[in-house]
C-alpha cells in the first residue's frame, strides 16, 4: 500500500477484492509501471453526479421550479454549506449564549475564517476543565462530517436544559468544534454544482498547483514514513514542509495556545472522516502498537481499550490506525504525539462513499450520539478504565 501512497495515489477503499484509489492518470500510470493492475471505475463523484441529474430530470418531469446549481446539487441540497453552517453556528450563539461561543480559529489560504465554537458553561471563562476538539471536513470531499459536527453540537446545546447526562458534560469539560475545517476545499468541491472529488486545500503550491491534503501535513513524523507523497499534484501531497498549510497552522497554534501554567488543557481530539465505520487510535506512521517514550504499553493498552468500547456503541470497527492504511504527519499522531491528547479518527458512512445522498444524513449522524457522548465522559483521563490509578491530573473546576 505504500507504493500507492508514495505515487500520490489515496486509499479510498480495501477490500478482498483489491484497493479502491481515488489517482489522477499520471499516478495510474505510475502504479502500473510498479507492477500493479489498474482497472479504471467510476468515481464517488461521477455517480453522485449522475443520482443528481437524475433528480433533475424528475423535478423537470413534475413542472417544479429548477433552483440555482449555486452550491450542492440537486439531491444534496440538505448538506451546510460554508455560509450555511456559519449562519447555523451564529443561530446556536443566539439561542445558547451562556453555553456557546463562536470564534476563528484562523484564515484559509483563500482568506476564508475557519469557524471554532465552544461550549461549555461559563463559556466565556477559562476555567480548569478538560478540553476536547472536535474536527471535521478535514478533506473536502467529506461533507457528512460536517453535518457530524453539527449535530453533535445541536444535542449539547439543545438538550443541555433537559438531558442531566449533557449537563454534566456541558458542565465538566470545554468542547470546542472545528464544522469545517477545509473550507476552500469543500466550496471548491460544489462550487460548479456538480461534485469535482476534490479532496485537499486550495493552497497554491510553488509549481502552479493547488492543494496540500491537511491530514499529512502536521508535525509530528511528518514525512516520516511512506504514507504520504513529495508530489504536489497528488492527492496525499504532504506539503513544502509541515504546517505549509493555514489550515494546519491553525491547528497547530490553537493546540500550543491551550498550555495554560505549563498544564496542556486539551486532553482529547477526535477528527472525523468518511468513509469505513471505523474508530482507529494512533499510530498512523508505523504498526508498531508500543513505540516508548511516544506510545508506552499503559497508553496502548488504553487506548484500544477505549477504542473498542466506543467502536461498540455505533458498531465499528475498532483498529490502531495504521491497520487502514499507513499515513505520515496526520492530525491523531501530532494530538496525541506532541500534546498526548486522547485521539482518535472516526470513519463513517461505510458503504456509501464520499457523497451520500442527504436522505442519509439523519441516520448517519444520529448512530453516533452514544460515541461522542461516552468519549466527552472518558476525556479526563486515558487511563480511566484500565490503570485508574495512574489518573494524576486533577480538574478543580470540572465540577
Amino acid at each position: 500500500m505504500s507504493k500507492i501512497s508514495v505515487a500520490g495515489g489515496q486509499v479510498d477503499e480495501v477490500s478482498t477484492a483489491g484497493f479502491k484509489v481515488t489517482a489522477s492518470t499520471a499516478t495510474a500510470a505510475q502504479l502500473r509501471k510498479a507492477d500493479m493492475t489498474v482497472t479504471r471505475v467510476k468515481s464517488d463523484a461521477e455517480q453522485a453526479n449522475e443520482y443528481s441529474a437524475q433528480v433533475v430530470a424528475q423535478r423537470r418531469a413534475r413542472g417544479e421550479v429548477e433552483r440555482q446549481a449555486r452550491d450542492f446539487p440537486p439531491g444534496y441540497e440538505k448538506y451546510h454549506t460554508y455560509d450555511e453552517m456559519v449562519a447555523s453556528l451564529q443561530q446556536t450563539v443566539r439561542t445558547y449564549p451562556s453555553i456557546a461561543a463562536l470564534s476563528s480559529l484562523g484564515k484559509t489560504s483563500e482568506g476564508r475564517d475557519i469557524p471554532l465554537l465552544k461550549i461549555s458553561d461559563n463559556v466565556g471563562t477559562d476555567e480548569r476543565e478538560p478540553e476536547v476538539l472536535i474536527n471535521c471536513n478535514t478533506h473536502a470531499r467529506e461533507h457528512m462530517t460536517t453535518e457530524q459536527c453539527l449535530y453533535i453540537i445541536n444535542e449539547l446545546t439543545a438538550g443541555y436544559a433537559t438531558d442531566a447526562r449533557v449537563k454534566k458534560i456541558v458542565d465538566s469539560r470545554e468542547i470546542y468544534f472545528v464544522p469545517m475545517q477545509n473550507v476552500d476545499g469543500s466550496t471548491h468541491d460544489i462550487a460548479s454544482g456538480k461534485f469535482l472529488s476534490w479532496r485537499k486545500t486550495r493552497f497554491r503550491n510553488s509549481d502552479g498547483s493547488y492543494g496540500i491534503d491537511p491530514n499529512r501535513n502536521y508535525g509530528y513524523k511528518w514525512n516520516g514514513s511512506s504514507g504520504s507523497s513529495g508530489n504536489p499534484g497528488a492527492d496525499t501531497y504532504r506539503g513544502a514542509f509541515a504546517f505549509q498549510a493555514p489550515e494546519t497552522k491553525a491547528m497547530e497554534t490553537f493546540a500550543k495556545s491551550r498550555v495554560i501554567n505549563g498544564q496542556q488543557q486539551l486532553q482529547g481530539f477526535i477528527d472525523v472522516h468518511t468513509y469505513g465505520d471505523t474508530i482507529m487510535w494512533p499510530w498512523s506512521w508505523t504498526d508498531k502498537t508500543v513505540t516508548p517514550p511516544d506510545m508506552t504499553q499503559d497508553q496502548y493498552t488504553a487506548f484500544s481499550a477505549l477504542g473498542k468500547s466506543l467502536a461498540a456503541k455505533s458498531n465499528y470497527k475498532p483498529q490502531q490506525s495504521s491497520g487502514m492504511y499507513p499515513s505520515d504527519g496526520d492530525s491523531v499522531d501530532y494530538f496525541f504525539g506532541a500534546h498526548k491528547a486522547i485521539s482518535f479518527t472516526l470513519e463513517t458512512t461505510e458503504g456509501m462513499g464520499f457523497y451520500p445522498k442527504d436522505s442519509q444524513i439523519v441516520p448517519e449522524v444520529t448512530k453516533n450520539r452514544e460515541l461522542f457522548m461516552s468519549y466527552f465522559e472518558a476525556t479526563d483521563c486515558l487511563y480511566k478504565a484500565t490503570k485508574p490509578q495512574l489518573c494524576t491530573q486533577t480538574w478543580p473546576d470540572a465540577q
